[in-house]
């Protein structure tokens, strides 16, 4: 009993400096996710402009003689954050610090049942990856995620949105191919939040396919299939 107690207590305490270290990190001064609502017009013009960063990108990435995508080290990925950092650190004064080594855990099995990719240790500091996903395609985005933590961003939804400034701002084309490749699924999410409301998404819906003629394509079904095998990464590069 007295042991759960000293645990109860130090888990509170451990809450309150949670909650306080959020509200000092924030960008946007509240330690909580705050939802975003965007109109169906909005939502077109951002995936719009997604899709077309996609066509332009892809036709930059660096390939193997197979097509397939290359994966950029974690050296090559710390290296490209110590310029990028310095390019929007004028927005978000915290990119001082150069990106530390990351680390594997010893439980990556247990973060696969979670759907983790990696996380930030405090106090020590430490960004650890779950090793599936040392060798990802969007290894590059998820670890700018975790950056953003280290150097202090601690809300999930700013270090994605400041993991995928980093990564945009680089010159390498395949660090910023692999954000678009991490921001697939969630920018697929909010289409059809835009579109669908809370009701259930019917895909194969006549309306819905009308709706999707209207948005910008992908250049062709080649370009397609190239990015669906990269985003899925089920190659070795």
């Amino acid at each position: 009993t007295a042991l759960a107690l000293v645990i109860g207590v130090i888990l509170f305490a451990e809450s309150e400096i949670f909650d306080r270290r959020m509200m000092n990190s924030s960008v946007l001064g509240h330690p909580e996710y705050t939802a975003q609502e965007h109109t169906s017009d909005e939502m077109i013009a951002l995936y719009n402009q997604y899709i077309s960063d996609i066509n332009e990108t892809i036709t930059l990435v660096e390939r193997d003689e197979n097509m397939h995508m290359i994966h950029r080290s974690a050296a090559e990925v710390r290296a490209d954050l110590a310029v990028t950092r310095q390019r929007i650190n004028g927005e978000f004064s915290r990119f001082t610090v150069d990106a530390p080594d990351e680390k594997t855990s010893l439980i990556s099995a247990g973060l696969d049942a979670y759907g983790i990719a990696a996380y930030t240790v405090t106090p020590t500091m430490e960004i650890i990856f779950n090793r599936r996903y040392e060798d990802d395609p969007a290894f590059p985005s998820i670890y700018a995620h975790e950056f953003s933590h280290y150097v202090g961003y601690w809300r999930e939804d700013e270090a994605n949105y400041l993991g995928y400034r980093l990564c945009m701002a680089s010159d390498d084309p395949n660090i910023r191919y692999a954000a678009l490749l991490d921001l697939f699924p969630f920018m697929n999410d909010a289409l059809d939040h835009a579109y669908f409301g809370d009701a259930e998404p019917d895909h194969d819906s006549p309306d819905y396919a009308a709706f999707c003629d209207t948005l910008t394509q992908f250049t062709d079904v080649a370009t397609i299939y190239l990015f669906l095998g990269d985003y899925h990464g089920n190659y070795k590069p």
